[in-house]
């Protein structure tokens, strides 16, 4: 089918669509172009080449032909917001992925820190630390019974470091009651990278008190509930470090030293002298004091100016008093206990008791002497008083307690 000529007045007659945009060509443009959009048919003769010219600046439209749609103003907004939303989960998500392989920041592992020593839990405070066995607060359950932990603990802030020598170090203080007093600490933590963007925060200079148990001892001791052996302490006091808060440290009985104990709760950054004193239980001196009175008046039961008694080999200084005479012949000499002495009993680190006298007692003797040597010979008689001292160790044996003198 042929289509019918138009002339030129045809192209006026048919206006573009009001929805589209452009300039119309100018004059004496070929007829085979018409505006984009425009309903009016092009004009190409049929079996004939036609020059098509370029156009000129000026009719270039004013605003993009794109024939796809323009988004209306409100799907703008929803695509926006859509994308924000989409951002933000993105950015929420790789948060709690960095969260994740960092591990806990440093002021949640000071907290799980005093957390763990309120449960009277040591390895909250051993974590962080390679424990050897000259430290008995090591033990498992040293923290079990005798400790009391810091009280009304508060984070009181936070400092972070990095440089490359040291790396990323954070800096945590904390505050907390020890016995009814105040205390303000630090915590140092070090970070250490893992890959790409993990790492972790680890402690390493935790909160600490330094305890020092005197020693040699006549029995264990126990610090809350860790027990420390005689052997750790016989060359001397020993300095241990522990968590911070109040110890009960005791010392259990031997046969010859009541048992003891005493509390103690240290600063940080000093160090605290535990004294465990020795005692002798009264039954225990009682029965010394009776043994000594013994010894006294199985000496005195003697007729001799340098008696002995008692089981000890050999029998030298068994008795606590002698008499030595001026005369050369003397006859019957005769003692008689007039004071015994007061005794200082002291429990020592070995498990004896040394005893000292603390006031002397007194002792009468009453012989005869002679300066002729044959028959009948004359007699004079003599009073003396020597006084009554006693040393030596108290110790235990098959038959019960022994006196050594010195």
């Amino acid at each position: 089918m042929t289509s019918r000529p138009q002339t030129p007045g045809d192209r006026t007659s048919t206006p573009p669509t009001p929805s589209t945009h452009f300039q119309l060509p100018p004059a004496g443009t070929p007829d085979v172009l018409v505006p984009f959009g425009s309903r009016t048919a092009t004009r190409i003769p049929i079996g004939r080449r036609t020059l098509i010219p370029r156009l000129p600046d000026g009719t270039a439209p004013t605003t993009s032909l794109d024939p796809r749609p323009v988004p209306r103003p409100g799907r703008r907004r929803a695509l926006g917001a859509a994308a924000v939303a989409a951002t933000l989960l993105i950015a929420a998500i790789g948060w709690q992925v960095y969260r994740s392989s960092s591990g806990p920041d440093p002021r949640e592992l000071v907290q799980r820190l005093f957390d763990g020593l309120t449960a009277h839990d040591v390895t909250a405070w051993t974590a962080y630390d390679v424990c050897t066995h000259d430290n008995p607060i090591c033990q498992p359950d040293a923290l079990r019974a005798g400790y009391q932990p810091p009280e009304h603990v508060t984070i009181d802030g936070q400092t972070e470091t990095s440089d490359a020598k040291t790396g990323r170090q954070a800096y945590v203080t904390v505050s907390y009651d020890v016995a009814g007093t105040r205390v303000t600490d630090h915590v140092t933590l070090q970070y250490q990278s893992a890959g790409i963007i993990g790492g972790s925060w680890s402690i390493t200079t935790r909160p600490a008190i330094a305890l020092t148990v005197p020693g040699p001892q006549p029995a264990p001791v126990t610090v809350a509930a860790a027990d420390i052996p005689t052997a750790r302490l016989a060359d001397g006091p020993l300095t241990i470090t522990a968590p911070p808060g109040q110890y009960t440290i005791s010392r259990t009985a031997t046969p010859l030293v009541a048992p003891t104990a005493t509390t103690a709760a240290g600063t940080p950054g000093s160090t605290t002298a535990v004294t465990l004193p020795a005692t002798v239980p009264t039954p225990i001196s009682d029965t010394i004091t009776q043994l000594i009175h013994d010894r006294i008046d199985a000496c005195a039961a003697q007729h001799d100016f340098q008696p002995e008694a008692g089981t000890t080999r050999p029998r030298v200084h068994t008795c606590p008093f002698t008499h030595n005479p001026t005369y050369a012949i003397t006859d019957d000499p005769t003692w008689t206990i007039q004071q015994y002495p007061q005794l200082q009993l002291t429990a020592g680190t070995d498990g004896t008791i040394t005893i000292t006298t603390a006031v002397a007692g007194r002792v009468a003797i009453h012989y005869r002497y002679t300066m002729h040597v044959i028959e009948p010979r004359d007699w004079t008689d003599v009073d003396a008083t020597e006084p009554i001292t006693v040393t030596g160790h108290i110790t235990t044996g098959p038959g019960g307690l022994e006196w050594a003198p010195d």
